[in-house]
């Protein structure tokens, strides 16, 4: 049972006081959010290039499309980055030999040099 003096409704509000305190985005948010937002548009490239596999989850594929930007924000090479995707595409996602690895690496390296 509550103490008398906050039996009563009124009491109760009185007696608790909430204060909501909006924090600035800080610069460590903020390139956490401009990375993700590069990452989601690298993926959006990825599925519309590649006619990915029915067993490729969304996971597999985000984790790509991280190591890609990772790669680009390094400062890479597009001859690298060429190979990472050739790689993943053959070897990972078991797809055919195609140059679709190319526009994947080259929107990719223009998205992410547009999100600097």
């Amino acid at each position: 049972m509550l103490p008398p003096r906050f039996q009563s409704v009124e009491n109760l509000k009185n007696a608790v006081t909430v204060e909501v305190i909006e924090a600035p985005v800080t610069g460590a948010m903020k390139t956490m959010t401009d990375k993700l937002n590069t990452i989601n548009g690298i993926l959006q490239i990825m599925g519309s290039c590649w006619d990915l596999p029915s067993d490729c989850n969304g996971g597999e594929l985000f984790t790509y499309a991280e190591v890609l930007f990772d790669r680009i924000e390094a400062g890479e090479s597009k001859d690298n980055l060429y190979s990472y995707l050739a790689r993943i595409q053959s070897e990972k996602l078991d797809m055919p030999p195609t140059e679709a690895y190319r526009e994947i690496a080259d929107r990719s390296f223009e998205l992410a040099a547009g999100s600097k």
